[in-house]
């Protein structure tokens, strides 16, 4: 227990004495985020297309 208190203690006093970094830190969390989004994206119209083309095929058949 003391040790997760020494490791919140000593991310603090990087935060105080990086303030500087937080622009950059905001900017590249962003930039991740969006890209994360974009790829969900792209997989779900993947995963649509598929979807539909296989029930379109088994429509073909009947």
């Amino acid at each position: 227990m003391a040790l997760m208190g020494v490791q919140k203690t000593g991310s603090a006093h990087w935060f105080r004495e990086h303030r500087g970094a937080f622009p950059s830190i905001a900017g590249l969390l962003a930039y991740v985020g969006l890209a994360v989004v974009a790829v969900s994206i792209i997989m779900t119209t993947l995963a649509l297309n598929d979807l539909v083309r296989r029930y379109s095929r088994d429509g073909a058949r009947r």
